[in-house]
Parts: C-alpha cells; sequence; structure tokens
C-alpha cells in the first residue's frame, strides 16, 4: 500500500490555491500501483537500487514528467504534478540518491502560434512553473537537475542553477525560423487543416506542433495529414538519411531537422545524420549518469521519446568502461501511450497515479545512500 502524504506535503503550496483535496482532484493522488507487464529483470534491478551500496556508488532516478509523473491538460500551464510526485522526490534526495527531470518541456516559459488565428500566446509551459505550481519550494528546486527541450537547455549545479541552451545549436537557429516558417504557411494553405485549432511551439532549438486542441473526431484525419504534410518537408526521425521522399531533396537547411510523431503532436528536432550533433532524453541521461559516475539507474517514461533513456543507459552498462552496471525503465501506460513502450520497458504500470505510487513505494523502501 502507498503510505497516505504527510500533513505538510509540497501540495499545500500550490500557487493556485488549491485545498489539498481541490488539488487530488484535478492533478490525482499517488495509489498502490497496478502492474501491465514486468520483466525478468525488474526485481533484480529493483533490488540493486534500493540496497545501500557498500562502495557508496551514485544512484540515479531519471524522471520525464508529462504522461509520466503529471496528467495532460488541455494547456501546458495547467499541469500539476500528481499528489505526493515531490514528496517522494524529496525523500529520495534526503536518502542520497540522485534525480533528475528529463522533459520535451521547455524549462521556462515559451511562445505557441495559434495558426487559425495568427494569435501569438506567452505560455507558462515551462517544467520550473508546472512544479513550483505543484508547490515545489526553491530548496527543492535546487536539488534537482533538469534537461529541457530534449536535451537542447539544462538547470543545475554546473550551471549555477541558470538555465543554458547547449553552444552546439547556436548555428541552426535561423535555419529552424525557415523551416518553421514553411511549415506554417504550408498548414494555412492546407484544405483538411487551415482554420483548425493546430499550433506550433517554438522552441529554442526545435518545436513542437500540437492538435490536441482540435475536436476529437477529427484528431486522427488532422494527424494523417500532418504526417503526410511533414514527410515531404523533412525526414522521419527513424528514416533520418532518406531524402527521396521531399519534395526538395536539395533543401540542405530542412534536412538539418527531423520530425516523429509524439502524443497529440509531432516534434522537430536536429538531425543528427547531417549536424553530428546527437541532443535528445538519452543524451541528457547518458551525460548525467558519467559525470555523476552512477551505478544503478531507473528511468521512468511513456512515450516513444523516453526510450531514447534506456538506451543511453543500456549502452553504458554494456560498456565495460562506465561505472553503471545496472538500469531499468519504467513505462506509464495510458490512453495515448505508444506501443513501443509496452515492448521496451522493463516494467509497465497502470497511469499517472500508478507511475508516482510506485516512485513513493520505492523511496519508503530506499535505503540511506549516504549513512
Amino acid at each position: 500500500m502507498v503510505k497516505k502524504v504527510r500533513s505538510g506535503d509540497f501540495t499545500e503550496n500550490n500557487t493556485l490555491g488549491l485545498t489539498t483535496a481541490e488539488y487530488i482532484e484535478k492533478a490525482g493522488e499517488a495509489k498502490t500501483p497496478k502492474i501491465v507487464m514486468v520483466k525478468d529483470d525488474w526485481e533484480p534491478a529493483l533490488e540493486a537500487f534500493l540496497k545501500k551500496d557498500p562502495d557508496r556508488r551514485t544512484k540515479a532516478l531519471f524522471l520525464d514528467f508529462d504522461g509520466t509523473m503529471a496528467h495532460f491538460t488541455k494547456t501546458a500551464d495547467q499541469t500539476l504534478a500528481v499528489h505526493g510526485f515531490l514528496s517522494a522526490v524529496k525523500t529520495f534526495l534526503d536518502k542520497g540518491y540522485k534525480v533528475a527531470i528529463i522533459t520535451g518541456r521547455p524549462i521556462e516559459g515559451t511562445e505557441r502560434i495559434q495558426l487559425a488565428t495568427g494569435e501569438v500566446i506567452k505560455e507558462e509551459n515551462g517544467v520550473l512553473g508546472a512544479l513550483k505550481r505543484s508547490g515545489a519550494d526553491d530548496e527543492l528546486i535546487k536539488r534537482l537537475h533538469i534537461f529541457g527541450s530534449h536535451g537542447v537547455q539544462q538547470r543545475g549545479s554546473d550551471t549555477h542553477w541558470e538555465v543554458r541552451n547547449d553552444n552546439k545549436t547556436t548555428p541552426y537557429i535561423e535555419p529552424q525560423h525557415q523551416l518553421l516558417s514553411h511549415l506554417q504557411k504550408l498548414i494555412e494553405n492546407n484544405h483538411i487543416l487551415k482554420g483548425l485549432a493546430i499550433s506550433i511551439e517554438k522552441k529554442t532549438l526545435g518545436a513542437t506542433i500540437h492538435y490536441r486542441e482540435v475536436a476529437a473526431s477529427q484528431r486522427q484525419e488532422v494527424k494523417d495529414e500532418l504526417n503526410k504534410l511533414l514527410s515531404k518537408v523533412l525526414p522521419e526521425k527513424t528514416h533520418n538519411k532518406n531524402f527521396s521522399l521531399l519534395e526538395d531533396q536539395n533543401n540542405e537547411n530542412y534536412q538539418k531537422f527531423t520530425y516523429n510523431s509524439a502524443t497529440e503532436s509531432f516534434e522537430i528536432r536536429l538531425n543528427p545524420e547531417t549536424t553530428d550533433i546527437e541532443i535528445n532524453k538519452g543524451t541528457s541521461v547518458k551525460s548525467l549518469a558519467e559525470k555523476w559516475g552512477v551505478k544503478v539507474a531507473i528511468a521512468f517514461g511513456d512515450d516513444t521519446t523516453d526510450l531514447d533513456m534506456q538506451t543511453k543507459l543500456q549502452e553504458l552498462v554494456d560498456n565495460e568502461s562506465s561505472l553503471l552496471t545496472t538500469q531499468a525503465f519504467v513505462g506509464v501506460k495510458h490512453s495515448k501511450t505508444p506501443p513501443e513502450i509496452i515492448d521496451g520497458s522493463t516494467l509497465v504500470v497502470d497511469g499517472q497515479e500508478s507511475s508516482v505510487g510506485l516512485l513513493a513505494q520505492m523511496a519508503e523502501r530506499a535505503e540511506d545512500q549516504k549513512s
């Protein structure tokens, strides 16, 4: 069973002024996890993670946020962490574990253009804002390491708690601007997509094309049409060397980017094949694991982009010179979870409340790594 979160939990400090009961009604509450799928290597990995390491080697959690520790909301500035998440994170930190949030969200707010109206919306969609809205105080936030925009941004002790962008991405800002302008015109002129509630969220590098506000009855058609449109301009992520389908095969600027489907959206990011720059959630996790000298790591996620974390962690496990010996990936199943999560996870739990419930159980059972 998941113990009730004690009085004085972070939720009481939420910036919306909600009572704990009102908060739980909106955000949900940690519950005893319902297991959907478990592989044989989960229990050994969990035991290695929770037990005190005699050599005091570092153990780390790498956590996606939206869809994993928080429910999806109509707009990103409404998102709240499931009740119990922040307390579980603090418990792990107090016991000497490293905790990092690895998210597709920017760390701070961005701009989103609503294509049907041309309205530019300044969004409070950063993960820092979501954490503060959920009740996290400055002390807790200063103990967390955060990678945002799929690794383009980072904030932590190495940046003196300032948000910094990866310097390698600077040459691609103008090509990205040209690409997004072109895509905007294509969408606005498309007979199926024109006038619908589609928006483009511009990030430091890359972007997200959202169709979550489109009527549910139209979403599949919109997804298919957007995919068709994007495939003529950009290579798809898993076929980033294939430019044969592009309408303009000589446009090197557009070939510097790829796209992939995500939850009610499409993500646009750098193409490592044409830029020699690989930045994703996996590279973020790998850099932290190497920097911290992590021995055992567990990552949580709910989307295909989160599986990059597992891929890079497994690469470290397979590398004889790496300190990492054990890794596991917890997948979160919900109505929008892609099948790759079910296939690729070590353990799958049903829903965000189960995910936070599992995290809380683990935090309670974890042995103090510092003593």
